[in-house]
């Protein structure tokens, strides 16, 4: 039987979920730090369940502002960052698969055939310099004040964007902020790159393509991108009103090949989830879609 008592207790800081934890003042810890997961896992009071999610990382570039419209410089952006080296830094080898389009390969129509650029700083100096952005030029960059799933320490995150974008001749000027005033303000078009994450609601493409990278979102800033391609909004129209699984994946693949030529995030990482527990909880199922369901959740 499951236990009749469910006490939820918000504890926003990662190291104090999970001290109480393990001192069994709480017996699950959703979504610990990557760098705690072998530290549980030794622990033999303690396990982890883990599994694929249906998230995704990335860093929106601002296309409305002065040289961001441009492609060859958000492909510059691109090659300039060291993405591998940022995922081994925020999540762990193993913690996390490098982001390559604007969803999961756990998804249906994921485009297999696309890949992520890559790292090149020489190549990417050339082609800031084609398309005449000056040495020195200081863009502005969003950043949460606290670690989540998918970004969990923010501020090194930023300060990794900010030194490979300095190797190329970018500056960028760090915005550290609350959650909520970061994603109102990112809404408002104030910033010139965010770090952002999204979660899937339903396991569906279009839930992940419409809310961030569709014309109506870029119109009402969900789109922190402020991107508005035809040929994507094409396709995932389409996609929308039809319901042939084949037909929709050949759809979203074309979304995903306009989107990786346009380049108008840095899709940084697919997360996995983790979730932390004392061995004798049994019946916990971890969600990919991130809520979680303890109907069937009992302490031994």
């Amino acid at each position: 039987m499951p236990s009749e008592t469910l006490i939820f207790a918000i504890t926003l800081d990662n190291n104090t979920r999970l001290q109480k934890l393990k001192a069994n003042e709480c017996q699950v810890a959703l979504y610990p730090k990557p760098d705690d997961i072998a530290n549980i896992k030794a622990d033999p009071n303690l396990k982890i369940d883990e599994m694929e999610s249906m998230m995704t990382s990335y860093v929106a570039i601002n296309t409305s502002r002065k040289y961001l419209s441009d492609v060859r410089v958000r492909q510059a952006i691109n090659l300039a960052f060291d993405k591998k080296s940022y995922i081994r830094a925020l999540f762990g080898e193993g913690k996390a698969t490098e982001g390559v389009g604007p969803y999961p390969p756990t998804m249906m129509g994921y485009d297999t055939d696309s890949k992520s650029p890559a790292y090149d700083p020489d190549k990417a100096r050339a082609l800031l310099k084609e398309a005449g952005v000056p040495e020195g030029q200081v863009f502005t960059l969003f950043a949460r004040n606290g670690g989540a799933v998918t970004n969990p320490n923010p501020m090194v995150g930023a300060q990794m964007l900010q030194s490979d974008m300095a190797k190329v001749g970018i500056k960028i000027d760090i915005r550290i902020m609350e959650w909520g005033e970061m994603l109102k303000r990112a809404k408002n078009g104030e910033h010139d790159m965010v770090f952002a994450g999204w979660a899937g609601d339903n396991g569906d493409p279009d839930n992940f393509l419409t809310p961030n990278l569709s014309c109506d979102a870029a119109k009402n800033g969900e789109n922190y991108a402020r991107w508005c391609n035809k040929a994507f909004e094409d396709a995932i129209t389409q996609a929308r009103k039809i319901t042939e699984p084949a037909e929709r994946a050949a759809l979203y693949k074309q979304a995903q090949q306009v989107f990786n030529h346009e380049q108008p995030w840095i899709s940084l990482a697919y997360p996995k989830l983790f979730v932390a527990m004392r061995k004798d909880v049994e019946g916990f199922q971890i969600s990919p879609l991130t809520n979680n369901n303890f109907t069937t959740t009992r302490v031994k």
